[in-house]
């Protein structure tokens, strides 16, 4: 495994590497994962938004026309709102926030205290030996003086073909958003089948369409989608103790043109974190505690 720096659109940013994959943080753009590709084959695996450039942004700045792409994570919060009476970002605090980096001889480790809510985010991210194997390690503390309600979540958008397949073990779905995606026959479904129609199948963009649901009662923690057309996979493993739900947000040209699909293992339901707290469904945080979990993406060519 190596660390170096490098530059990527003229951002800093750090590249870990091995003989499996390649990738590239920025920690200035709250630790987004702007490239993700398979050494042997040199294939890039996330997209990437070709109208935008890469950049960071202000605090508060709204998600959506800047969504760049990549893997972000979000921490606190999705919707904006006002939360323990602090108002609270679109899309949280964590892709807007400049993070510290330290390198170490097999590991970095990105950190910052979100200056609203008052949690101190730590991942220290690592390379597993000479495999696809991503190893990222959590430390969330809440350092301010009342207990926090908060939403941590994976946010990585990928490249699609037609019939790829998310694969998830998971019982049952729950359409997000029912005017977004049109889907208004019902709200839960027995996942994948939605009405005789397969959601773990992506569309082509020719159709025009937006998917956005949530995945519950997970049987394990995996979230992976599988590329037959590419050959490829990127899965992410995760503890259901931590991240009980999976979400999933995809336009397949349906939304502004584009053709991405997010995956996004979540501590809570829905998009409000207020909601999630009337709900009971909300993660919490007393003073001065930590939550420390791992998560693990993996990446590769199908055999």
């Amino acid at each position: 495994m190596s660390i170096r720096r490098t530059e990527f659109e003229g951002v800093e940013g750090i590249c870990l590497e091995n003989d499996s994959i390649s990738l590239v943080v920025c920690p200035s753009v709250g630790g987004k994962i702007v490239s993700f590709c398979l050494k042997d084959t040199g294939q890039e695996l996330l997209w990437r938004n070709e109208n935008l450039a890469l950049r960071p942004y202000p605090e508060g700045t709204a998600y959506d026309p800047h969504f760049y792409g990549g893997i972000d994570e979000l921490l606190p919060n999705d919707e904006k709102e006002v939360i323990d009476g602090i108002q609270y970002p679109d899309h949280g605090e964590l892709w807007t926030t400049a993070l510290d980096c330290v390198s170490g001889q097999d590991s970095i480790l990105l950190s910052a205290t979100l200056p609203a809510s008052g949690l101190r985010y730590e991942k220290k991210m690592t390379l597993f030996g000479d495999a696809g194997t991503v190893v990222m390690d959590y430390r969330i503390t809440n350092t301010s003086s009342k207990k926090s309600h908060f939403l941590l979540k994976m946010h990585a958008a990928l490249l699609l073909h037609e019939g790829d397949r998310i694969i998830c073990p998971a019982k049952r779905g729950e359409i997000g958003d029912a005017d977004f995606t049109g889907r208004h026959e019902s709200r839960f479904f027995p996942w994948p089948d939605y009405h005789g129609e397969r959601l773990d199948i992506v569309s082509s963009a020719q159709e025009k369409r937006s998917e956005f649901f949530f995945l519950h009662d997970l049987e394990r923690g995996e979230m992976r989608m599988e590329s037959p057309a590419a050959r490829t996979f990127f899965s992410y493993s995760f503890d259901t103790g931590v991240f009980p739900y999976a979400w999933y947000f995809a336009s397949y040209g349906g939304w502004n043109g584009l053709y991405t699909g997010v995956l996004e293992p979540a501590t809570a339901i829905p998009c409000s974190l207020g909601k999630s707290i009337k709900d009971g469904t909300c993660s919490t945080l007393a003073p001065g505690e930590t939550l420390c979990t791992t998560v693990t993406i993996n990446a590769g060519r199908l055999s």
